[in-house]
């Protein structure tokens, strides 16, 4: 029980911080203890508290952590071995220290080993002032780094941290608390970074399924990204024909599944044609060619896209015994895509063109591909038309259509 806010959402806070951070939960209500660790403490401990047992659990979580390598730059054996011994007592981390009298020497080491924090003197034997910190800082921008100064030299650690430094250190005011405290400073900080680097990873990933990979860098750089016209886009709605009726003697986990498995089949047919897929609407499937980059001969990838899905669907029933079936419809022309809305962000499509892809698919037949006049102009040379005629098409009146009866040749 924290002031202002209860102890679980101080240990979410932490842990959104450092995923991997022992956290000890303590608390004189008992019956809170089995909760906190599904908020991610790593171990709690009832009050009143043992020192003892909590000292010696402390002591084994912090065993448990792995060893921070250090590389200490120091051509002083006497006071290289003092700040050894300093760093050897301190009961936050264990180190493993590598020491190096000469810069040389130290690039060598920075490029074998992966070093957690360097703390180097800026007077060497083969380099001098930030000499010797620039020379580091050429070979690793990643590694934070602590510069140690003489008596009189605070200006030019000042002149280190102006060039990237994380802290200085000036040898007549080291003590046996500084050094430590300074050293863990930059190791959670560096984690923290990691941490945020991570997170900015998965956002990024995140983006990428939800958004065109152009649109996703765009929008994490945090650019407006304005709704685009488009004259010539190929839109194709499929639906699974029946999935509505079979689904409901299933279990909804036996669904998902089901629904998985067929969309990242689809998924993968689409990128393979370069094609973009616009969304999953229950049991339907939505893709498009042309947005938010044209696409060369985005009709024929579409119809292309169109029976493979429907041998996809083919070779799924033989494998699992099921009588899946999908109708696909396919239109042609413009439409208006990009982003709305501030809140569950999707790239979508608007207009004429989408609504005709839609009846399409709904006033088509199971198991085949109706596409519209425009679309039929379009692949006729490449396909074999299967000429359905004019049908009444709800909100569009009279339409001539064609059905996809197979390829003449493939795409050229």
């Amino acid at each position: 029980m924290m002031p202002g806010e209860l102890g679980f959402e101080t240990i979410m806070k932490f842990r959104r911080l450092w995923r991997d951070l022992p956290i000890v939960a303590i608390s004189g209500r008992g019956e809170l203890l089995p909760t906190a660790l599904n908020f991610g403490a790593t171990q709690t401990f009832p009050k009143p508290i043992q020192p003892v047992k909590l000292l010696k659990a402390v002591r084994g979580l912090v065993a448990s952590e792995p060893s921070m390598r250090l590389l200490l730059l120091e051509d002083d054996d006497s006071f290289a071995g003092a700040l050894t011994k300093i760093l050897e007592h301190d009961q936050t981390y264990q180190y493993e220290i590598d020491r190096c009298k000469l810069l040389s020497e130290s690039l060598a080491k920075i490029h074998e080993t992966d070093f957690d924090v360097i703390v180097t003197d800026l007077g060497l034997p083969d380099s001098n002032g930030l000499e010797t910190f620039t020379g580091i800082i050429q070979v690793t921008e990643r590694i934070p780094i602590i510069v140690l100064t003489g008596g009189t030299d605070d200006k030019l650690g000042l002149q280190a941290i102006g060039l990237g430094a994380q802290d200085y250190i000036n040898k007549t005011q080291l003590n046996v608390t500084m050094l430590p405290r300074l050293v863990r400073h930059c190791i959670e900080r560096k984690k923290i970074e990691l941490s945020l680097k991570k997170e900015h990873q998965r956002v990024q990933m995140l983006l990428q399924n939800l958004l065109p990979s152009s649109m996703a860098l765009k929008f994490g750089q945090g650019e407006v990204i304005e709704p685009r016209e488009f004259d010539n886009v190929s839109v194709l709605f499929a639906d699974l024909v029946g999935f509505t009726e079979m689904a409901a003697g299933m279990a909804p986990r036996q669904i998902v599944d089901i629904l998985n498995q067929v969309f990242s089949a689809f998924d993968q047919l689409a990128q393979e044609y370069g094609l973009e897929k616009i969304k999953t609407i229950g049991d339907a499937y939505m893709v498009a060619a042309g947005i938010p980059e044209p696409v060369e001969n985005g009709h024929l990838a579409v119809t292309e896209l169109g029976l493979d899905m429907l041998e996809e669907i083919r070779k799924f029933n033989h494998t699992t015994g099921l009588h899946l079936n999908l109708r696909i419809g396919i239109a042609t022309g413009p439409v208006v895509a990009g982003i709305i809305g501030i809140d569950k962000i999707s790239y979508d499509l608007w207009g004429d063109t989408v609504n005709l892809a839609s009846r399409m698919e709904s006033h088509g037949e199971s198991g085949r591909i109706q596409v519209c006049a425009r679309t039929g102009q379009l692949v006729g040379d490449h396909f074999i038309l299967d000429e359905r005629g004019a049908i009444p098409i709800k909100g569009k009146g009279s339409c001539h259509t064609y059905f996809i009866a197979g390829r003449r040749f493939g795409i050229s």
